[in-house]
């Protein structure tokens, strides 16, 4: 079959071609992070009750062009997590998972130019990335008593970036 140069479909075979040669890290993403957690055994993961909690990016609940390689581990833990809280629920077990977006850490801050980050934070509707603690409160909760109701619950914790994508328009200028 022929398609016509500026149809988009080299793009998409570039993509898929790095997708592919990006396979075996989205594995490990996706069986590592729940190895850690001891969800690689129902006995274990049964064990002590409580609340279990998946922790990647926003891009498990959104798409991102050209980022194939990076959205589908995360999009299939978003998966894992909504599959096991219905397995799991019935035997007193909470399965959720945070999904945070820019963290001001100092992995970020050291490795980001300030100039990059001041623009991006022009897109954040609340104006700023978020702090390590605000992300540890989330989890706090997801942990506590008080979400002893939340299960298969995808919590964005992305400064109200996912609002962009159900209609935001009022990017600060």
């Amino acid at each position: 079959m022929h398609f016509p140069p500026g149809n988009g479909y080299e793009d998409t075979m570039r993509m898929l071609e790095s997708f592919k040669a990006k396979c075996a890290d989205s594995d490990k993403q996706l069986t590592g992070s729940h190895h850690l957690r001891g969800f690689s055994s129902p006995a274990g993961f049964m064990a002590a009750g409580g609340s279990r909690i998946s922790s990647h990016s926003m891009a498990g609940t959104v798409g991102i062009p050209s980022s194939i390689g990076y959205v589908a581990p995360k999009q299939g833990v978003v998966g894992i997590t909504r599959t096991l809280a219905i397995d799991f629920g019935r035997h007193g077990v909470n399965v959720n998972c945070l999904c945070p977006r820019t963290t001001l850490t100092t992995l970020v801050s050291d490795n980001y130019k300030k100039a990059y980050l001041d623009m991006r934070a022009k897109r954040i509707p609340l104006g700023r990335p978020s702090s390590p603690d605000e992300q540890a409160n989330a989890t706090l909760f997801l942990a506590s008593a008080e979400s002893d109701y939340a299960n298969g619950l995808i919590m964005n914790v992305d400064d109200g970036v996912f609002s962009l994508f159900s209609g935001y328009t009022g990017f600060q200028e």
